[in-house]
Parts: C-alpha cells; sequence; structure tokens
C-alpha cells in the first residue's frame, strides 16, 4: 500500500503525456524507470516480511506493467481462440508468475545499485537502458520497453542481459500449451498448479 501512495503521488505531480518534445519525453521516461528501480532494490534490501515484498511486486506488476498487452504477446496465436474468461484467468496467471520470477530474481541481489545508462525512442514508445552494479560482478544490463497508455507509462517487456523477458515467456508457453494437450484448460491447469506450490510455469 505504501508503494501505491509513493508513485500516485509522484504521477499526480507530472502532466499527462501530450505532444511534448522528444527531450521531454526522454525527461519522464527516465525519471518513471529511476523510480521504479530503486524502490525495487530498496524493497528486496528492506527486513520487510515475504509476504510483503510479494504483495509489492504484485502492485508493481498491476499498476505499471501493460499486462493485458503482454498477456496477449505472450499466449501469441491461442489468445484468439480462448474465451474472454480463459484471457482475463490467463492475464492474471501470467502475472502472479511474473510475481514470483521477479521476486526470485532480484532476491539474490545483495549490495547492487540502479543507475540509468540512457533511452531512445521505439516503435512502440520508448527505451530506457539501465544497469545493475554489483560489487562482485559485472554489471546486469536492463532495458525496459515503455509504451504509452492513457497519458502514462507502462512497461510492455524487460529485457535482461539481452534476454526479453516476453519473448522467453512466450517461448516457455508455447511449449507449456503443447504439453498440455493444445487445450487452454490444461494449460490454465498447470499454470494454477504452479501458482499453488509457488514455482515458476515451466519448473521440473
Amino acid at each position: 500500500m505504501w508503494r501505491r501512495l509513493v508513485m500516485v503521488t509522484f504521477m499526480m505531480m507530472l502532466p499527462p503525456l501530450g505532444p511534448a518534445s522528444a527531450a521531454t519525453a526522454d525527461a519522464r521516461a527516465t525519471v518513471f524507470i529511476q523510480t521504479l528501480g530503486k524502490q525495487a532494490l530498496a524493497v528486496v534490501r528492506s527486513n520487510m516480511a515475504p509476504t510483503q515484498k510479494l504483495q509489492y511486486f504484485r502492485e508493481l506488476l498491476d499498476q505499471d506493467f501493460d499486462m493485458p498487452e503482454i498477456a496477449r504477446f505472450v499466449l501469441g496465436p491461442y489468445w484468439r481462440t480462448a474465451s474472454s474468461s480463459e484471457q482475463q484467468k490467463f492475464t492474471k496467471l501470467l502475472s502472479d508468475d511474473l510475481v514470483r520470477f521477479y521476486r526470485q530474481r532480484f532476491i539474490r541481489y545483495e549490495g547492487e545499485t540502479f543507475e540509468l545508462t540512457g533511452s531512445r525512442s521505439d516503435p512502440a514508445g520508448m527505451i530506457v537502458t539501465s544497469h545493475i552494479l554489483r560489487p562482485n560482478g559485472p554489471p546486469i544490463e536492463v532495458d525496459w520497453q515503455l509504451t504509452v497508455q492513457n497519458g502514462r507509462y507502462k512497461i510492455s517487456d524487460v529485457i535482461i542481459d539481452n534476454i526479453s523477458m516476453a519473448l522467453s515467456e512466450r517461448q516457455a508457453f508455447a511449449r507449456q500449451f503443447q504439453l498440455s494437450g493444445g487445450k487452454m484448460a490444461g494449460l490454465l491447469a498447470r499454470m494454477e498448479r504452479d501458482a499453488s506450490i509457488g514455482t515458476l510455469v515451466g519448473s521440473p
């Protein structure tokens, strides 16, 4: 809840995106990612209870990621054959799976710092580049692909060390769909099973 109040206050201070200059758009995008990235690492390093950290990442996905578009891309051609209720259920279960993924990814970071390295325009919006500096290893490159939804930036993909989250998920779910007999109901059942035991989709 505290994160929601911080982000709502921050976004209210900024006017909605409109026909602004490229420099203004770059500045808004970088401030958005700078705030998000530093907060995420601060939460991971905090003494918050694990359930509170999970809630933080769940709010992060709900508020700052374009989950409907990510879900459509990840499910690929199977999205068109799924019913409306199946699409909604898949989007929710995918969000839960990504919460577990990002928590597991960030939980390993200790003593790291988050630093922006630049930004550039993209056909879909903007890409903000950054890296996570580690005390005992090479930096981790993280690129954030942003789109504009209702005048606000939303994250449509995260590329970690040149690996696209959205594309990796699409490939993983294509395999899971086939293992589920090519049935949406089977895929959703597998996702529910994984969620119940706290594992990532496709994990052994």
